[in-house]
């Protein structure tokens, strides 16, 4: 259900959405929780001051910057932890790769003062970028070297126009830029805040995407770093390009530096803010959960307490601004409400008789569901839909490894379809080890388009690794996980986020997955102890299913061997666990259960930390 007290204000909450993987998307390409606003009285109201809290645990305010809401508009802010409230009015292109650029090939140290507008680079080389060699995508051509460094000068006369800075770049192998002598961003060499030597080599090998048809990588800028590197007048953006050890076949830099202007004044190269979107400092759960509205008086406005909501669907008031919610199957972000198809609640989930495990002899289960309606499964991954070839009519036989979804459509039109529920049945295995059984749609992992698990339409298929390949382009899909200790008793199940985890064994035939508990499938921990090594764990967000990365056909068990070795000096180590994993019900091999060295790393591993 949804509640709402509207208590004084012309601006109200109008529809929520807590779990989405699909449809609004932000300027970073993710999909964030988001809350919308709609203004439902005759006169713009200035929103600076007014406040948006959460409540679920403990209440979290975010601020509102000055921004008009105008009347009969809606305006939709993520709720997403990134805390952004910079509004501007365009996107300015200062450093753009096919400007000219001085630059210093580095058979050695430059001056320590390469990257300040004070030095003097009249002896540099110049040439147009993106400057590099050994991939086709330079328009200056450079001798094989271990660096290069490059810089550019240009004049702003305003700064305070200046409301957010973006860095977008494309590289090969790693990168160290620069605003007037101040690091902006780093990648894969070195430690922040020491420019590295000009013989230093970047950590890893990263081959510039552009040229086989990828992406930018983006940054935003720091506002405190940018804050204080601009200046008025001359302004330096600077960079130095390292290769990687052993290989000096190719090197590339391209970078980008973009400027969100306030005001409709243009210096450089304008393009229009497409995503100009607000962020708050939280983000918001699938399960019930209190959001209020305060004004610039500190006086509340109206207030929501949201029941579940499942993926890709929202909660709105139906019409704009009306006192009744619905649960709307479509949502409607920054725009009106009133071509939704007002829901009351979800169908409750079929139940299955037989109970997802391990069975020395062929079975039978059937599914059962107390409403009005029909339930529909699959055998091979795919989430239900209602098609006659899926209608569940009667007992279903199990005489091998089965996988089943369910998911119930009932006839009451003011219900939505259930959650899908998912049990994967083994017959006649002998496994010692623990069992982890994911299923997903086959499209998510063969697909040739979006498959994680295949080459895809990009892959270089001739060299090792196959860059470009689907399996490197770090995609997430949705995904179900049952995992069976070693006794055969069920330990936990649920919905995840899937990805393909790794370096370079990406490209092998058996690759590693990383497992994810997220709120945007309705799971924000996996409530279980994963490694009894290290039974003070009791709760995960994610963990990796390790293929042995070098060793996946050879010695398996070196690296978590490594580990229990040196385990006894007290020194932080990532626990282990080795298993079985199934894939769609297909057997896929013996790996290694890892914990991940994330940021709760620490938190898990050291009690005293808070």
């Amino acid at each position: 259900m949804s509640f709402s007290t509207v208590l004084f204000g012309q601006v109200v909450i109008n529809e929520i959405s807590s779990a989405q993987n699909t449809g609004y998307v932000d300027e970073d390409g993710d999909y964030p929780d988001w809350i919308e606003l709609y203004n439902k009285g005759t006169l713009a109201v200035n929103l600076k001051g007014y406040q948006l809290t959460r409540q679920e645990q403990s209440e979290i305010k975010w601020t509102f910057p000055e921004i008009y809401i105008q009347p009969g508009k809606h305006l939709t802010v993520f709720a997403s932890e990134k805390n952004r409230k910079l509004v501007f009015d365009h996107w300015e292109v200062p450093v753009y790769p096919e400007i000219f650029w001085k630059y210093f090939v580095g058979t050695s140290q430059p001056p320590v003062n390469w990257n300040l507008p004070t030095f003097n680079a009249t002896s540099w080389n110049s040439g147009q970028g993106g400057i590099g060699y050994g991939d086709g995508d330079d328009s200056t051509i450079i001798t094989p070297t271990t660096s290069c460094f490059l810089r550019t000068d240009f004049t702003l006369t305003d700064t305070s126009k200046i409301a957010v800075a973006l860095f977008a770049v494309d590289y090969d192998d790693a990168f160290v830029a620069y605003l007037n002598g101040v690091e902006i961003k780093r990648n894969n060499i070195g430690v922040n805040g020491i420019p590295p030597l000009y013989n230093e080599l970047a950590y890893d090998e990263h081959e510039a995407h552009e040229y086989q048809g990828g992406n930018l990588e983006f940054y935003f800028i720091d506002n405190a770093i940018l804050n204080a590197a601009k200046v008025n007048g001359i302004n330096t953006f600077a960079i130095q390009v390292h290769n990687y050890a052993g290989d000096l076949s190719d090197l590339t830099i391209r970078p980008y530096l973009l400027l969100g202007i306030k005001d409709t004044t243009v210096t450089f190269f304008p393009f229009p803010v497409e995503n100009n979107n607000l962020h708050t400092n939280f983000n918001i759960s699938s399960s019930p959960f209190r959001i209020k509205l305060f004004d610039n008086n500190g006086v509340k406005i109206d207030e929501v307490i949201m029941d579940e909501v499942h993926t890709n669907n929202s909660r709105g008031r139906i019409t704009d601004g009306a006192s009744q919610w619905c649960l709307f199957d479509t949502p409607t972000p920054d725009t009106t409400n009133v071509m939704a198809t007002c829901f009351n609640d979800y169908a409750n989930e079929p139940v299955f008789t037989l109970k997802a495990g391990f069975y020395q002899t062929p079975q039978t289960t059937q599914l059962t569901n107390s409403q009005a309606g029909n339930i529909y499964y699959t055998t091979n991954g795919d989430i239900p839909t209602p098609s006659a070839i899926n209608l569940y009519t009667g007992s279903i036989p199990i005489n091998s490894n089965t996988i089943l979804k369910a998911k119930f459509f009932p006839s009451d039109p003011k219900l939505l379809p259930s959650n899908t529920v998912t049990s994967t049945y083994f017959i006649n295995e002998d496994i010692k080890l623990p069992v982890i059984s994911i299923t997903t749609a086959p499209e998510n992992l063969w697909s040739h388009y979006t498959g994680l698990y295949v080459m895809g339409p990009f892959a270089d298929s001739i060299n090792y690794p196959f860059l470009g390949a689907n399996f490197w382009q770090g995609w997430e899909k949705e995904a179900h996980v049952e995992y069976f200790d070693r006794n055969k008793n069920l330990g936990f199940d649920l919905d995840i986020g899937l990805k393909i985890h790794g370096n370079y064994s990406k490209s092998f035939p058996q690759k590693s997955f990383r497992v994810l508990a997220k709120d945007d499938y309705n799971e924000k921990w996996i409530n279980y102890n994963l490694f009894p090594e290290k039974p003070y764990i009791s709760k995960f967000k994610n963990f990796n299913l390790r293929n042995a990365g070098i060793d996946f056909n050879t010695v398996h068990f070196r690296d978590a061997f490594m580990l229990r070795v040196v385990r006894e000096l007290k020194l932080d180590y990532m626990a282990y666990e080795p298993c079985v994993l199934f894939l769609n019900g297909d057997y896929w091999g013996v790996y290694g259960m890892r914990e991940v060295q994330d940021d709760r790393f620490i938190y898990n591993n050291h009690s005293e930390v808070k």
